[in-house]
């Protein structure tokens, strides 16, 4: 993976996820989640508020502030699909565990470059 770098504050549960080697430009706040776009509209980053009960909702399994704490590596990816952005997110805990799970978010990065 290594082609991320990631952020987990666990005082308020907040877990952020940015591609390396990318320069933010905007945002756009998106349920319990904040995503990130470069000057040219290309997905870079996100970040999520209470991070263990939305990643729990998603997975279908308990995630814990424990093993968000425990990222050994991480990977986010983008794909457009029609009039939606499919952001997949894997994180590999330092246990060998590994959490995969997909963000399906409205296509808007367009509005993100309004308020940069």
């Amino acid at each position: 993976m290594q082609n991320c770098k990631w952020d987990y504050d666990d005082d308020f549960d907040d877990l952020a996820i940015f591609k390396k080697g990318h320069k933010y430009c905007g945002s756009i706040d998106f349920d319990n989640l904040i995503l990130d776009f470069t000057s040219k509209g290309e997905f870079m980053g996100i970040e999520m508020m209470d991070a263990t009960d939305y990643l729990s909702s998603l997975t279908g399994e308990k995630i814990t502030k424990e093993q968000l704490m425990n990222i050994a590596d991480c990977d986010i990816t983008a794909v457009k699909s029609g009039e939606q952005l499919i952001i997949r997110v894997t994180l590999l805990l330092k246990d060998k565990t590994t959490i995969k799970t997909a963000v399906t978010a409205p296509l808007l990065q367009d509005k993100a470059l309004e308020y940069a």
